[in-house]
């Protein structure tokens, strides 16, 4: 597997004056630069289309994102949620049924994902089923966690002291 080079700016604009000079061929040159021939053709297109200013760094990121929830959608989950502070995403989803009956809703996680986005999402303490109480969210004055499972109860007549 080749070795992976980047080069700077400045080395590529080098690259490209030097296939205008036309010295050897642009195959020879990038096997000089130790480049692939791809990478070659790629830096002398984007120089005969945007000059100096297309051989710098461009973005990886996607262009657009085409399985994202539109913004109409983000716009009706956000205003129904400013209404209605405490719902969540099930019961939003269930008024959004009712008030579009005939369109294709977001899944309910989608819609906890676009309220915890929006910064509308309130996170909840944990619950503990097998203690059967909500968890306590710091620590106690000594570092370390305090869990108190429920007392058991007293039989009929006696007392616990």
């Amino acid at each position: 597997m080749p070795q992976i080079i980047r080069l700077s700016l400045e080395q590529k604009f080098r690259f490209v004056l030097a296939v205008r000079r036309f010295d050897d061929t642009l195959r020879q040159l990038c096997r000089a630069w130790q480049i692939s021939r791809q990478t070659g053709y790629k830096w002398w297109r984007r120089y005969r289309e945007g000059g100096l200013a297309g051989l710098q760094e461009q973005s990886r990121a996607p262009k657009r994102r085409p399985h994202a929830l539109p913004q109409l959608w983000v716009q009706r989950i956000e205003s129904l949620r400013r209404k209605h502070p405490r719902w969540g995403p099930k019961k939003l989803r269930a008024a959004l049924r009712r008030a579009h009956p005939r369109s294709r809703l977001p899944a309910t996680s989608t819609i906890g994902l676009s309220l915890r986005r929006l910064g509308l999402l309130i996170p909840r303490r944990p619950y503990c089923a097998w203690v059967g109480q909500f968890l306590p969210v710091a620590p106690t004055m000594f570092g370390r966690w305090i869990l108190k499972a429920p007392l058991p109860r007293p039989m009929a007549g006696e007392w616990i002291l």
